[in-house]
């Protein structure tokens, strides 16, 4: 009788994580995603009208490493930060490609010391500006 409880609790507990309908846990709906252009201040409705798309993993730790070893960005980033602004860091920086071109953009996050966030754009490793978050 010792061994046929446990037997049963666990048979009972199986049959409840897998077989009973309508589990408590499921997986999240997705979502249609904010354009990353409109972070890079392109519209404020999340349609730029251009066709982009983002570039993750390796290719964008190869891409954000090769602008962050250029001299313009170093400029870039001493100037800023002279100012008051504060790097985000590598990993909040943002890389896109421009579908019909080509053209890589590389949003570079920083924030001021009142609180307000700024990207810092550079195209193909040219710094073109800037844009508020």
């Amino acid at each position: 009788m010792k061994k046929f409880l446990p037997l049963l609790m666990g048979g009972l507990l199986s049959f409840g994580f897998f077989v009973a309908a309508e589990t408590p846990v499921k997986a999240a709906e997705l979502t249609k995603p904010v354009s990353t252009a409109t972070t890079l201040g392109a519209s404020s409705n999340g349609d730029c009208g251009c066709d982009v798309s983002p570039i993750l993993g390796s290719e964008r730790n190869k891409m954000v490493s090769d602008l962050i070893k250029t001299d313009a960005f170093k400029t870039v980033k001493h100037d800023a930060m002279a100012k008051g602004y504060i790097w985000q860091g590598a990993g909040a920086v943002q890389v896109i490609k421009n579908n019909k071109n080509g053209v890589v953009l590389i949003g570079v996050p920083f924030k001021y010391t009142d609180g307000t966030s700024t990207m810092f754009v550079f195209i193909n490793g040219q710094f073109v500006g800037t844009s508020p978050m």
